[in-house]
């Protein structure tokens, strides 16, 4: 049997099969144009005690309340925070979270007291003069707005702090 008439056609059909794969493509369609987005707010400029020289704004779309609107803690309320520490006989440590922002002024709801009195907490070297305030059951303590703000302390993390009474 001869082979080369086969093979002949074989290669033929072969390569007229491969022709027909060769379809002009469209062109891709253009691709649509990047959303426009708001620019960010310009970040508040911090002060030398920390705190920003303007309340910064809420966020573009939102209609949030920013959090330094919430600490309205007088001058002389910050000056007497921040005085030479009130608290002299060490309580213990204990972990605390931020308390109600709406509570204003300097103070410690924390179950080392049973009454309130004068005293001081300590966080990462700073401490401040605050009103300790009995909190009844187990767990951790709060601290007001101001108090977090003035030790530099995460808002959002709970906080090993140092309690003093005096």
């Amino acid at each position: 049997m001869n082979f080369k008439p086969v093979f002949a056609a074989t290669a033929f059909a072969l390569t007229v099969a491969g022709c027909t794969n060769m379809a002009v493509e469209e062109p891709a369609p253009a691709p649509e144009p990047a959303p426009v987005l708001e620019p960010m707010p310009e970040p508040p400029v911090m002060t030398e005690s920390g705190f920003p020289s303007r309340a910064p704004s809420a966020l573009p779309g939102t209609s949030a309340t920013p959090i330094g609107s919430y600490d309205t803690a007088s001058n002389e309320e910050r000056a007497a925070a921040t005085s030479e520490p009130t608290g002299n006989a060490a309580l213990g440590t204990t972990l605390a979270t931020l308390g109600s922002p709406t509570e204003t002024g300097y103070w410690v709801k924390t179950d080392l007291v049973a009454s309130a009195q004068s005293g001081s907490v300590a966080y990462n070297g700073k401490t401040v003069n605050v009103e300790l305030r009995p909190l009844t059951g187990s767990g951790g303590s709060q601290l007001s707005l101001s108090a977090m703000r003035e030790l530099g302390a995460p808002l959002t993390d709970i906080v090993e702090v140092q309690v003093y009474a005096g």
